[in-house]
């Protein structure tokens, strides 16, 4: 009546989650059904290819429906860690040398801020630096925001070089 459930935890998040945590455990094979679940332990060895730690879980099979071998979605509650400022994923520019969001600065102007982004969860990615609490940013849209500054920019770089060089 009770089974094992191994999640695979992320190498960032594995310092939070912590034998005797509650888990809530959802199976593909059972949609709109979820389990609560334990952590029993944390092992140890780190899987250096998927850069995870195996979490292992008890859940309870009444009714014997789980099988060896499903598959779940596993949600650990960690441990809390420090206040974090988030911001929706789609908010965040990222490009090959940074990230950054869109910033509402008031009166239809806008403003390119480069961020430190932390971990996220697909839905919500955390802002290590470059925000405050109480920005507002833009979330969509905000490519063709950044793409017109950039342009903008541009322009005037190329007005600035074309006075200076007497053209």
């Amino acid at each position: 009546d009770r089974y094992w459930v191994v999640a695979e935890v992320p190498e960032a998040d594995a310092a939070r989650v912590r034998a005797g945590a509650p888990a809530a455990v959802s199976f593909t094979s059972l949609p709109g059904e979820h389990f609560v679940a334990e952590v029993l332990e944390v092992l140890p060895g780190l899987n250096e290819a998927t850069r995870t730690l195996q979490a292992r879980l008890e859940v309870g099979n009444a009714g014997g429906r789980l099988r060896a071998g499903m598959l779940a979605d596993v949600r650990i509650q960690g441990e809390a860690g420090e206040p974090a400022l988030l911001v929706p994923a789609e908010a965040l520019i990222r490009t090959g040398r940074s990230e950054r969001v869109m910033v509402a600065l008031g009166g239809g102007r806008y403003a390119a801020r480069e961020v430190v982004a932390g971990r996220g969860d697909g839905e919500q990615v955390e802002i290590q630096g470059g925000l405050a609490e109480g920005d507002q940013v833009v979330v969509s849209g905000q490519f063709m925001i950044d793409s017109e500054s950039q342009v903008r920019g541009a322009v005037r770089r190329f007005e600035a070089a074309g006075t200076e060089g007497g053209t």
